[in-house]
């Protein structure tokens, strides 16, 4: 039901739309670690924004999409819009500690991936299921590298 071209749009506009509300976010707090961390995250974004539009590259998109198709990818496109799922409901001054701030990263990718893996049962061509799960083994990298920002330093050995 779904193609690869509106499986790497989806990706695209969720990449961007995070990209947005951190960069806002960074403009807006008067808390220096934080402002930074923001930055560094729609950085990231950013990031994978451009690596999932580079993945056009590496496939063979059909343009010959059906209407049916056509009318799914417009439908997401209209959901998706410029929502953040999690990230819409952050107020961004109100976080302290850069530990909070990863939290909310993490959870926010998360979302993505569990909105991913909610259009896998609407996904019947090989290839698209294939491009869906390397988009979920990037966001779960993703997580990964948060995840050791998150991890406390080990304790010196005596």
């Amino acid at each position: 039901m779904f193609s690869i071209n509106e499986i790497l749009d989806i990706a695209i506009r969720l990449e961007k739309n995070s990209e947005a509300v951190y960069l806002q976010a960074a403009g807006n707090t008067s808390k220096p670690e934080i402002a930074a961390a923001l930055e560094w995250m729609a950085d990231e974004e950013a990031k994978h924004a451009r690596w999932f539009d580079s993945l056009r590259n590496t496939i063979d998109i059909k343009s010959d999409a059906t209407s049916l198709e056509e009318l799914n990818g417009d439908f997401l496109k209209t959901i998706i819009g410029g929502k953040n799922f999690s990230l819409d409901d952050v107020d961004f001054e109100d976080i302290a500690q850069l530990s909070e701030l990863l939290d909310v990263f993490v959870e926010s990718e998360r979302d993505g991936i569990l909105f991913y893996e909610m259009l896998t049962p609407f996904i019947r061509e090989e290839g698209t299921r294939t491009m869906l799960e390397h988009i979920i083994e990037e966001e779960h990298n993703h997580i990964k590298t948060l995840n050791e920002f998150i991890a406390p330093a080990p304790a010196p050995q005596m």
